[in-house]
Formats: C-alpha cells, sequence, structure tokens
C-alpha cells in the first residue's frame, strides 16, 4: 500500500508541478489565417532599423552631443526621437519580438522554443523582402520560416567578444555596404526591410559597465557608421523614400546586468527619422510594442498578425485618409484576434454559462464596424481615425480576458486537489479505489469535456479533484461524520464544553502558526533569523542540559540566521573565504576525533590531514588556474562525494562526521565565497542536532553507538511535528543562504563555480556541478534526521507524511499568488517559490528514505582497502 501511495503522489506533484506553465503562462500566440493591409504604396518603400543591445535611455540622451550626426538631425527637428518602454523580461529575444511582432513574449514560449523558432509573425513576413545583418543565433531566432517571403540572412564571420566589438560593428556595416552597392537588392522593391542587430554595446556593459569611456565610445562608432549609411542609401536610392530608425532590445543597469524592473533596463532610446516621420524638437514617449505598428504604417503592410500595440498616429507625417487606414488596419487585426480566441471560448463552453468581456462584445463590434462605414462614406476620416484608437485598448483588454478565460474555473479544481490530497495524506487511507457513484460522475464530467473539445490537460485539471473527493468519502462517510460528530458535541457537558472549544482553538493555532510563519518566509527571508534564534532556545524549553552541545547549538543557530542579511551569492570570488573554512574544518574534526575511541584511530590521521591537502590545492587553484589541478580537484570532489562516505564503519557518530565532512569537502571546493562557512556553521548544527537528540546517552555510549535497526517505541505525535518543523525551518535556511542567487544576473549560471571549472570544464559538466551543489545541503540535512531515526524506519515514514502536509499547504498558498504580469523577477519568483515548496515534499520523501538505506549500509571491503581500518570484534558491540 506505502508503494501505491508513493505512485500516486509522485504523479499528482507532477501533475501539480507543471499546472502553472498550463493555467498562468500560456502562449498569447494565436494562429489567424487573415490579414489586413494597410496600402499598397506606403509612406516609405524601404526601413532601415538598427537595433543596438543592452543601450539605455539616458546614457544616450546624455551624451547626445557626443554624436554629431543624430545630435543635429534632433536639434534641426528632422528627427523623431523618443523613449521606448519594454516590458520584462528585458532580453534580447522578447524584446525583440515585442519591437517586431508587437506582442509580449510569453513563459511559456521561453521554455517551449528555447532551442527551436517560434513561429511568430512579424515585420519580416509582411515585409516583400527583408535582409538581416548580425548575431547568427538571434537571427534565426526572429525567423518564422515563412516560405513565400525572401529573407537574406548575413552573419557577422565572428563572434562579438570585448576585444572585438568595434570591428564587429565595421562587419556588419562593410556587409550592408556590400549589399547595397551590388546589384543583388532590386532597386525599385518596396516594402523592404533591412535590419541591423549590432551587440556591442550589450558584450561593453555587461564586461566593463555602461558607465564606462568605452560604452560610450562604441555608440559614437555606431552614430559614425550611420551617417555613412545614410549617405549611402540616399545615393543608391534617391527617390528619399527611406525611413530610418535607431532603438535597443533592452537597457542595462550600472553593475552590468538586466532582466529586472529597473529604469535603466526597461527605457530605451529610439530615433526616427526619414520618409513618413514626423520631426519632434521635444522628447517622446512610446512602448516597445507600439513600434510595429508604427513600421507596418510606415511600409503600407499589414500589421503583424499577433500584435497588440497601438499605432503612434502623431508619429506618421501622412494625409488624414492614411491615418484612418493604417488606425483601421491595426483594428481589422486586433479584430482578427478577438474573433478567434472569442470562437474558441464559445465553442468550449456551454451556451448558457458563456460570458462575455463586459466593455467589448460581438454587439459592440457589430455597432463599430457600421459607425467606421458610415464615418468613411461620408469622409470625416479624421473621427473614424480617433474611434479606432479608442476602441483598440479595449479591444485588446478582451482578447486579454478570453486568453485568460479558463484560469479561474481550472485553479479552482488545482486548489480543490490540494485540500483533498492534504486530507487524504493526513489519514493515510489505503483506500484508492473510488466507489461506483464517483466513477459514474467522473465519466460524466470526461465526456462533457470531449463534447466541448477540451484539451486533454483540461481534462487532467478538471478530473483529478474528483477522484481525490471519491477517496475523501471513502474515509469520511460525509453525511454520517457530521451526524456523529454534532452527537459527540451534544454529550459534551456544557460545563466542559468551553474547555473543548478551547482544546480546538489550541490545536488550530498550534498547527496553523508555524505553517503562516512558513508561507511568510517566502516572502521575507529574513524571517528564517527569527526561526532560528527561536530554534536556538528549543533545548532550554525541553530543559536538556547536554553541555558543551547545547552552547555550540545555540551559538551555530545565531551565527546562521545573520546568513540571512548577507546580500545574494553572486558571481564575485573570495578564496580566502573558501580556505578559511578547509582549515577550521580539519581542526574542529581533528579536536573531536581526539576524543574518539580506538576504533576511529586512523580517520584521525588521514581525514583532517587530507581536508587541509585539499583546501590548500584549491587555494593555488583559484589563485592560478591550471588544467591539471582542475582535474585533481574535480576527482576529489567525485572521491569524497561518493567513495569516502561509503568507506565509514557504522558507528552513528563515526559515520556522521565522515559523511557531513566529506559532503563539507566537496560543497566547498564548488564554492566561490561564503558559501563554504555556511555550509561548516551548518554541519555542525547537524552534528549538534543529532548529538541533543541522542541526549539521553553519556559521550562514551554515544560514541559507540551502531547503526543497527532495534525495534523501538514510536515517539508521540508533538515530536513527530516539532521534527517536522525543525526539518522545513532548515530546509528553508539552506534555500535563503545557499540557494539565492542574484536574480538580476541572467548572464551565465555557471559564475557560480570556481573560475577554473568554467574555464577547463565543458558548459553540461558545469551545469550538472552547480547542481550537485545545490542538492549536497538538502542530503546533508535528510543524514541527519535519517540518524535520529534510524531505529524506527516508521517514524522516517510519517516524518516524510507531515513534511509533504506543510510543504503542499505552502504550496496551494504559493499557486493562489502566482503571477504572469510585472517584471520576469516577480513573475520568476512567484513560479520558483511554488517550484519549491512542491518538491520539498517529494526531495524529502526520497532523500530520507536514500539517507537511511545509506546509513545502514556496510561496506567493510571499501573501508578496509579505502581507509586501512579493521574493526574488532568488541567495536560491533552496540548500545
Amino acid at each position: 500500500m506505502k508503494l501505491i501511495f508513493i505512485l500516486i503522489g509522485i504523479i499528482l506533484h507532477l501533475i501539480l508541478l507543471f499546472a502553472p506553465l498550463n493555467i498562468y503562462f500560456t502562449s498569447p500566440i494565436t494562429d489567424i489565417a487573415r490579414k489586413h493591409e494597410i496600402s499598397r504604396e506606403g509612406l516609405a518603400k524601404r526601413i532601415v532599423l538598427v537595433s543596438t543591445g543592452g543601450l539605455r535611455a539616458n546614457t544616450f540622451y546624455d551624451n547626445i552631443e557626443s554624436l554629431p550626426f543624430l545630435n543635429k538631425l534632433i536639434s534641426d527637428g528632422k528627427a523623431l526621437f523618443a523613449i521606448a518602454e519594454t516590458k520584462l523580461p528585458s532580453d534580447s529575444k522578447p524584446s525583440h519580438f515585442a519591437i517586431l511582432s508587437g506582442v509580449h513574449e510569453s513563459p511559456n514560449i521561453l521554455s517551449q522554443y528555447l532551442n527551436i523558432n517560434p513561429k511568430i509573425d512579424t515585420i519580416f513576413d509582411r515585409s516583400q523582402a527583408a535582409y538581416l545583418f548580425g548575431n547568427s543565433p538571434l537571427l534565426t531566432t526572429l525567423l518564422s520560416n515563412d516560405t513565400d517571403k525572401q529573407h537574406h540572412l548575413l552573419y557577422q564571420p565572428f563572434k562579438t567578444t570585448l576585444s572585438n566589438t568595434n570591428a564587429s560593428i565595421q562587419s556588419t556595416f562593410n556587409q550592408i555596404t556590400s549589399l547595397l552597392s551590388s546589384d543583388f537588392v532590386n532597386k525599385n522593391t518596396s516594402k523592404l526591410t533591412i535590419f541591423a542587430y549590432l551587440d556591442g554595446t550589450d558584450v561593453i556593459g555587461h564586461a566593463v559597465k555602461p558607465t564606462s569611456s568605452r560604452y560610450l565610445q562604441n555608440i559614437q562608432v555606431i552614430d559614425n557608421h550611420l551617417q555613412d549609411l545614410f549617405n549611402l542609401l540616399e545615393k543608391e536610392f534617391p527617390d528619399h523614400s527611406t525611413t530610418y530608425i535607431l532603438t535597443s532590445d533592452h537597457g542595462i543597469t550600472d553593475w552590468g546586468t538586466h532582466g529586472s524592473g529597473s529604469d535603466h533596463e526597461i527605457y530605451v532610446p529610439f530615433v526616427a527619422f526619414g520618409a513618413g516621420v514626423q520631426g519632434y524638437r521635444r522628447k517622446q514617449s512610446l512602448r516597445q510594442i507600439d513600434i510595429a505598428p508604427f513600421l507596418a504604417a510606415l511600409l503600407g503592410t499589414a500589421v503583424p498578425k499577433n500584435n497588440f500595440g497601438t499605432l503612434p498616429l502623431k508619429f506618421l507625417k501622412a494625409t488624414s485618409v492614411y491615418k484612418y487606414q493604417a488606425s483601421c488596419g491595426n483594428l481589422k487585426q486586433m479584430m482578427e484576434q478577438f474573433i478567434v480566441k472569442r470562437q474558441l471560448r464559445y465553442n468550449q463552453t456551454f451556451p448558457f454559462l458563456f460570458k462575455e468581456h463586459n466593455d467589448f462584445t460581438t454587439e459592440t463590434l457589430k455597432a463599430l464596424s457600421k459607425e467606421l462605414v458610415k464615418l468613411h462614406d461620408v469622409r470625416r476620416y479624421d473621427t473614424a481615425t480617433s474611434m479606432c484608437q479608442e476602441m483598440i485598448p479595449k479591444m485588446a483588454r478582451a482578447i486579454s480576458f478570453f486568453h485568460k478565460y479558463d484560469r479561474t474555473p481550472m485553479s479552482c479544481c488545482i486548489v480543490f486537489t490540494f485540500l483533498l490530497w492534504i486530507i487524504f495524506v493526513h489519514e493515510s487511507t489505503s483506500h484508492f479505489k473510488p466507489k461506483p457513484a464517483f466513477l459514474i460522475f467522473v465519466a460524466i464530467n470526461f465526456l462533457m469535456d470531449l463534447y466541448l473539445q477540451k484539451s486533454w490537460k483540461y481534462q487532467l485539471y478538471h478530473i483529478t479533484p474528483i477522484y481525490f473527493l471519491s477517496i475523501f468519502h471513502n474515509i469520511f462517510d460525509i453525511r454520517s461524520y457530521f451526524i456523529s460528530s454534532f452527537a459527540k458535541l451534544q454529550a459534551i457537558p456544557i460545563s466542559l464544553l468551553k474547555t473543548y472549544l478551547i482544546q480546538i482553538y489550541s490545536t488550530i493555532i498550534h498547527r496553523l502558526l508555524p505553517l503562516i510563519i512558513f508561507i511568510l518566509t517566502f516572502f521575507e527571508l529574513r524571517l528564517i533569523s527569527i526561526i532560528l534564534v527561536s530554534l536556538g532556545f528549543l533545548p532550554f524549553y525541553h530543559q536538556n542540559k547536554l553541555y558543551p552541545w547545547l552552547y555550540i547549538w545555540v551559538g551555530t543557530c545565531f551565527l546562521l540566521s545573520l546568513y540571512t542579511f548577507l546580500p545574494p551569492v553572486n558571481a564575485s570570488s573570495r578564496p580566502e573565504l573558501v580556505f578559511s573554512s578547509f582549515l577550521v574544518s580539519a581542526l574542529t574534526i581533528a579536536f573531536h576525533i581526539a576524543k574518539a575511541t580506538e576504533t576511529q584511530v586512523p580517520l584521525k590521521k588521514t581525514f583532517p590531514i587530507s581536508i587541509l591537502v585539499i583546501g590548500t590545492i584549491n587555494l593555488i587553484n583559484s589563485l592560478y588556474p591550471t588544467y591539471f589541478l582542475t582535474i585533481i580537484l574535480f576527482l576529489a570532489t567525485q572521491t569524497y562525494l561518493f567513495i569516502i562516505p561509503l568507506a565509514s564503519s557504522l558507528h552513528l557518530s563515526h559515520k556522521l562526521i565522515l559523511t557531513l565532512g566529506s559532503f563539507f569537502v566537496t560543497y566547498s571546493l564548488l564554492s566561490t565565497n561564503t558559501e563554504s562557512c555556511f555550509f561548516l556553521l551548518f554541519c555542525v548544527l547537524l552534528f549538534c542536532y543529532v548529538r541533543l537528540e541522542h541526549s539521553v546517552y553519556y559521550e562514551y555510549e554515544f560514541n559507540q553507538i551502531q547503526l543497527v535497526s532495534i525495534p523501538s517505541p514510536n515517539d508521540s505525535f508533538y515530536a513527530e511535528w516539532q521534527r517536522s518543523i525543525i526539518f522545513i525551518s532548515l530546509l528553508l535556511l539552506i534555500f535563503a543562504s545557499t540557494g539565492r542567487v542574484d536574480l538580476s544576473n541572467t548572464c551565465g549560471t555557471t559564475t557560480y563555480l570556481p573560475t577554473s571549472f568554467n574555464l577547463f570544464f565543458p558548459l553540461k559538466l558545469n551545469y550538472i556541478l552547480l547542481l550537485m551543489k545545490q542538492f549536497i545541503p538538502y542530503f546533508a540535512l535528510t543524514i541527519a534526521f535519517a540518524s535520529c531515526l534510524f531505529r524506527r524506519n516508521a517514524d522516517i515514514y510519517r516524518l516524510s507524511l507531515l513534511i509533504m502536509i506543510i510543504s503542499n499547504a505552502i504550496g496551494m498558498v504559493m499557486f493562489m499568488n502566482l503571477k504572469d504580469e510585472g517584471s520576469v523577477v516577480e513573475a520568476g519568483i512567484s513560479l520558483s517559490n511554488y517550484v519549491i515548496a512542491m518538491t520539498i515534499s517529494l526531495l524529502s520523501l526520497i532523500f530520507l528514505n536514500v539517507s537511511h538505506n545509506f546509513l545502514m549500509l556496510d561496506l567493510n571491503y571499501l573501508r578496509k582497502y579505502v581507509l586501512g581500518i579493521e574493526e574488532s570484534d568488541k567495536s560491533k558491540d552496540c548500545v
């Protein structure tokens, strides 16, 4: 039955784990067949769009006087200059889709199309021909492989690095010049798009920061090449029908990162001049998604199919008739999305349950169409244009409404599933088969979903709570339960009723208060410090006076509570801190082993010395990285992680010291900053916890405890509940102290490993090492708790269930707090909090059982030849 329970739990957790991606983070892309071209003859025959990576608005405009070409155009009022506001995530790929498609790329697209091209309609697909220059990976991503269009990609011959940023710009503009000077481009072609992506500023911004002179000098190089390109195009195309646009995908912070929501990242420059552009002497503003309909209006092409932007009419230098055509084309394109999404939801809902959007309905659409026709017939183009501009935002809200139409019912199903599963785990039921009445109910719902053509994911989320409701009915006969509860309540004397209600109230508070505090720690990590300080006084509450372990426990709790006030782990390296942790750990283990039994003498001679040797090699390799030393350290990590712990004897203290020490060595070799010091203190805390749990033994008796399973009485529920609270608290401490990374830095996860590993090891191996680094503290935690419960296997199972109840309750709250809007940091943190809460229970269940089996594993052969220890028969006696 336990196996069936575990299988059901794993399947359910996988369903719940992927639920946010199918409910909150869904793609806004709609497959639309029709397109509405604005005009056969646009305001411009061709557009030159130059996108500079990582160019922020304030740096550009504060230094505009150092850019003679663009500064003169702006000063003379011949150019439109504005600030474009991006929407997060502020990264190259989603920002370029916003510029070229007018749609914000959803997180689901980021995960689904990591290595393949998303099928998003761009301005390139609307153009007659398009020429793309610059960075190869980005250019291939921006194309949807529309075979009806002529797309020509000319990649720069080398990757842009810090040493060749100017050469990269020179190479890209040379390719553009060569193409335009040749006969390859038809001079009479209209609706032509030339796109160039220059990533030199982005590379410099990351490396030497956007306030450096190199960053400004790179912008000046771009200005010079823009002037040369302008002169060439005006010579090759003397019809003066070319529009020039300079903008950026995203900005960059003062410390050289992007991805969060600061003004330096979301505000980028936008400069346009040439055919069809209305010049301004004052700085304007627009949204980045408004650029796509602006480009379409300049060329006269159809607006990209999935555009959500609104055409900035005041930026067009055009007649009222053309402005009406452009705004009407924008409205019709939005109308196509509205019709498709509304019809999809209407087909998947019973008519009597279907709900229209409050501000925009089909009747509104019909009335709008009739009114626009009337205004067009009487040639009131300005009024018709204003009406189109007014209705576009309302239609966008209606599209968003139907896009999220099923979110509320599906979210209710998920929350209901959480509640029923928590009851299911709490009761530890073995009745997994639903009753026939519920099977009929499941079949009816399944047939209804099939009739409405719901997706299989919707059916899964819909039927899962019904199945668990049937199990709930197996546990509780709801009618009989309420009748019996009411009868018990009536049987209680009035004099004892108050006491009974107080007991119920105190029990609820005892269960809910830790849960509320744990939930709050996800939003304010420093609350973990308060929890840890409280845990420091826990032995005094239980009157546990085991000296000196009591004071060591209090001291480590107070020291570890300070880590939540430190900044997140970043890419800076502090090898002296790592070496000091090696030194302290070697001295600590040597001091403890000096008081150990004779059976552990070989450990005294080998383990602390080996820690010092490896720590010294690691320090040298951190200062002067070499391939040979890196390989030695890599082999040492594998040896200490897998071989040394397995070679220890079945003495509890012996195996615990050797295992935690080996984990510390492995973790420190993968550390760059304060993480190694944290893990050293954490290992000391875990050993103290195990010693305090075995406080009934004297020191000599504790050192002689053998890891042998002996039938022992189970602990009370209060003790088990307290143990689960401590486990979750320490687990959250790990996350708050070592699991946090600088979320504003989206550039390279492997920077959180030592430099030598990044230099000499492939990227995939570094990701494996980084994952190993994250899991080591969790495994050490479960080893410590398994050391407390090694004689009671059933207690490990019950501890896993209590942890599952707490983590699932936290996960339910985190699910209701999910965000799909706002900054990538906000959305990412809300999703990561949910994932952490959902994985805690599964990892705890798996790691606790693995740790228990690991502790009971006795490899005498390996121990004999690795450590050279041969135990006497006396040492095998157990307390």
